[in-house]
């Protein structure tokens, strides 16, 4: 009986150190997703401040991308398979010093090779918030908490740089970041403790011997769905200023969307539901299509908020959606190179967008971002009609 309450005991103990490292990581990994979680503000400070062309602003977003896409690759290639404390304060001092440093510089070249130093040691603190929760038991709520602690901390940011007016000044912005990136990594590493990572093994079963074409569909999906969503975002507070839609007040609004989708994301992992089917992705599909429009042409706040929390919403679950279905069309292929689809397709559309305001053809990216909200939906429609012919 004694030993029954021990083991007892202990299990309620692991579970609490889990839950503990868990929180501890989603808020280390947040601070790692903080950068393009503000993006649009950052490109606004850069450009209200003549730092940068608005044409070449968006290559902030891009190179920070690229940070990230290089540590996502690179770290599993090392055959690392967790990060501990240490390696985390590491990409927290990486990132700090590399803001601090870019509020001087002028030279272009520098200055985004700076942020691609932020983006690689983020890149980090990602990859750490992934794999603590991916050991998890219930992983869709696992990185669902996630999730929606970067919503919730990236909502607090927006709305201590719309209280402090620090949206249109990179020099504030920069040390709005470098404080938040402080007490993030003080909070983080406190809870946060190393914890055992098992990898699953591909098996035989999972073997993909599909045709190339299926292999690649579904990441060439990927990669332009990416394209046009975050190449949106990039410029949305620049185009909200250009309409006269009143900066502070589309700060907060962005901050309640924000939040508002995180408690909304866990209500649905906690009653686990689903968002599967051609319907759904279509609906996702629209909404996403509706409030891009809704957001580049509103000139009321009201409307701005109704767009953005729509698209945020519909973003993070089709998103997470099409992720899951590419994965499962080809397991060990798709697995294998999703993160770089993703990662390649973020950082090209803001360059992709801020060329197209250079030529004065902005609403063809616009266009373009919208449609691409359809594409899971296509691409799921197409699947499954192969799927129908090959039975």
């Amino acid at each position: 009986m004694a030993r029954m309450c021990v083991n007892a005991l202990n299990k309620i103990q692991k579970r609490i150190n889990f839950v503990r490292a868990l929180i501890g990581a989603s808020i280390l990994s947040a601070a790692g997703s903080l950068p393009l979680q503000i993006l649009p503000f950052l490109v606004l400070s850069l450009v209200a401040g003549g730092r940068i062309d608005v044409a070449f602003a968006g290559w902030v977003g891009s190179s920070f991308l690229i940070g990230m896409l290089s540590s996502a690759l690179l770290l599993p290639i090392l055959g690392i398979k967790r990060l501990n404390g240490g390696h985390a304060l590491g990409a927290v001092w990486a990132i700090v010093l590399a803001i601090f440093l870019s509020v001087d510089i002028t030279f272009l070249p520098v200055f985004f090779s700076l942020w691609f130093v932020v983006g690689f040691a983020c890149g980090g603190l990602q990859f750490l918030g992934a794999t603590t929760a991916a050991a998890a038991d219930n992983k869709p709520q696992a990185f669902a908490l996630r999730l929606s602690v970067a919503l919730i901390i990236a909502g607090c940011v927006i709305i201590a740089l719309a209280q402090f007016e620090s949206q249109k000044i990179y020099t504030k912005l920069a040390y709005f970041l470098i404080a938040a990136f402080g007490l993030s990594g003080i909070i983080g590493l406190a809870l946060y403790r190393s914890i055992a990572v098992t990898i699953e093994q591909p098996t035989d079963v999972a073997k993909d011997n599909k045709p190339m074409q299926r292999k690649w569909s579904g990441l060439v999906v990927v990669f332009c769905f990416f394209v046009g969503q975050p190449g949106f975002w990039a410029y949305a507070m620049q185009s909200a200023s250009q309409r006269g839609l009143d900066l502070k007040n589309a700060a907060l609004v962005i901050a309640a969307a924000k939040i508002a989708s995180a408690f909304i994301l866990l209500y649905r992992s906690k009653n686990n539901a689903p968002t599967t089917g051609l319907g759904s992705q279509l609906a996702l599909g629209s909404a996403i299509a509706l409030s891009i429009f809704a957001m580049t042409y509103s000139t009321v706040v009201v409307l701005f908020f109704i767009g953005f929390l729509i698209w945020e919403l519909a973003l993070n679950v089709l998103s997470a959606r099409l992720q899951g279905s590419v994965v499962s069309a080809s397991p060990r292929h798709a697995g294998a190179w999703i993160t770089a689809a993703i990662m390649l397709g973020a950082a090209t559309g803001p360059i992709i967008h801020g060329a197209a305001i250079r030529g004065d053809i902005e609403i063809f990216f616009i266009t373009y971002s919208a449609i691409s909200g359809l594409l899971p939906f296509l691409w799921a429609n197409s699947m499954a009609r192969r799927n129908q012919v090959s039975v």
